[in-house]
């Protein structure tokens, strides 16, 4: 039985081993990986299971996290959110059209997917009830939590500050709520700014949040946010750093050497690092695991971190 379905949120400890799949149909390589948390899409999390199920993985073995994004629309979860009594369009029309929901694409690879505009309480009260539909599937699919990602709208929409900090704030506060009242465990996916920030109801975003997930942050220098806004010990950091995102992101993002953030992650018991592809889904390996290997340098890293050469250096690092 999921935390949720018991009636209380689960909350994750530090040192728990995780693994993250994001697309793929295949998942053999995290099941064989048996982790102790499983990150999955919220509309693959049947045929996860019966996987799971097929191979011995118990339910009672993991904790199992369900993936969405709170903050873009996503082409591609229309038709599941269709069978969840969802409907977009209709949601258009209750704000006053598309013009005032939606803000622009994404950035390559994931140009797909727009952002919405959270610059009205009309908004964002309008999308707290539609993703709040969205949890209670999560809670009958039997997730222990969500994570509920693209939160930065407010450094990403154009021109800046069309949507900013303290609409940001508003949004991640109440759908945060949304998620606990349901006996829903959640985290912040990267948006770094939001760490020193209250939320509306006078909760500091530190003492609301039961883990963190991130996403390159050694590789934009930023893994010491967590520690500098005071983010307690016991609470985990679930990092991943992509060994291919000179190859998907393009010039300007360099490859960061394992050996280097693994280092730095290896002094911080908040975190917990993986090396995956930015597709995710391969397995791909744990610092333990790659610091393990002979050939690795973690305990002395070398001076030069960054490297755009091989742009996918996936197969170098054993990310297979």
């Amino acid at each position: 039985m999921s935390e949720a379905a018991k009636g209380a949120s689960w909350k994750p400890a530090t040192g728990m081993s995780w693994q993250i799949q994001l697309s793929g149909s295949n998942y053999s390589g995290l099941i064989a990986a048996k982790p102790q948390v499983v990150i999955v899409d919220m509309d693959v999390v049947s045929k996860f299971k019966a996987q799971a199920d097929k191979a011995g993985f118990r339910r009672s073995a993991y904790k199992l996290v369900c993936y969405f994004s709170i903050g873009t629309y996503e082409p591609g979860r229309v038709a599941a959110d269709k069978l969840r009594g969802l409907d977009w369009k209709k949601l258009e029309t209750s704000v006053g059209g598309g013009g005032k929901l939606y803000a622009g694409k994404l950035a390559p690879p994931f140009q797909e997917e727009l952002w919405l505009l959270l610059n009205t309480s009309e908004v964002r009260r309008a999308l707290v009830g539609f993703m709040s539909a969205r949890l209670d599937g999560a809670v009958s699919a039997g997730c222990d939590g969500v994570d509920m990602d693209n939160v930065d709208a407010y450094d990403n929409v154009k021109p800046a500050g069309r949507v900013t900090v303290q609409h940001e704030l508003a949004y991640v506060g109440a759908m945060m709520t949304a998620a606990h009242s349901r006996g829903l465990a959640a985290g912040l996916k990267n948006a770094l700014d939001l760490l020193p920030k209250t939320l509306p109801d006078g909760q500091s975003v530190v003492a609301t949040m039961d883990w963190y997930v991130n996403e390159r942050c050694a590789a934009f220098k930023e893994c010491g946010a967590y520690r500098q806004a005071g983010v307690p010990a016991t609470v985990p950091v679930w990092s991943i750093e992509y060994c291919d995102a000179r190859a998907l992101f393009g010039a300007g993002n360099p490859n960061v050497h394992p050996d280097c953030f693994c280092n730095a992650a290896a002094k911080d018991p908040r975190f917990s690092v993986l090396i995956k592809d930015v597709a995710l889904r391969k397995v791909g390996l744990n610092c333990t695991a790659y610091c393990a290997r002979p050939s690795s340098r973690c305990t002395s890293p070398p001076s030069s971190c960054f490297s755009s050469s091989p742009a996918n250096a996936c197969a170098k690092h054993g990310v297979l």
